[in-house]
């Protein structure tokens, strides 16, 4: 939309030029209502402003300081706050896939039970190899399965 109201602001204003330039009186109706377009055009853009900018998302700049390591209890019967970063080792599993690509869900096997991870760290992994993973807990997901946001991976 920006684009469109940048363009329609060009537009009008080399239309004002051309009927400026043209002496005949009758065009003065022309200067007018290109005027009020231009005008028009011009406040939009500054109320528009400039197109918002995407950003990457954020991880936490200081992730290994930030989390800690709570028993699998804690964190399946969720006396944890969601949104705790946590540190979780075990093994990557996933029905059927050879590797887990950024933006697939797996589980983590413990000893202790199953975690539900979203691989977030940007980061392809195997099935079957031994991670640690830290990231942001969600809360009991499906089977009262941890759930995690996996930020990093190793």
């Amino acid at each position: 939309m920006f684009k469109a109201v940048v363009l329609l602001t060009i537009i009008s204003f080399v239309a004002l030029l051309l009927v400026i330039l043209v002496k005949d009186w009758r065009s003065k109706i022309g200067v007018a209502l290109t005027g009020a377009m231009f005008a028009t055009s011009l406040a939009a853009v500054f109320i528009i402003g400039d197109p918002p900018t995407e950003t990457p998302a954020e991880t936490p700049a200081n992730l290994e300081e930030e989390n800690d390591v709570y028993s699998y209890e804690e964190l399946q019967n969720g006396t944890i706050k969601e949104g705790t970063m946590v540190e979780v080792k075990g093994e990557a599993v996933s029905s059927g896939n050879e590797t887990i690509p950024d933006g697939y869900v797996f589980t983590l096997k413990t000893p202790k039970g199953g975690y539900h991870v979203l691989n977030s760290a940007g980061k392809e992994i195997s099935n079957g190899e031994s991670i640690t993973i830290r990231g942001i807990y969600n809360g009991p997901a499906y089977n009262d399965f941890p759930a995690i946001n996996a930020q990093s991976i190793e």
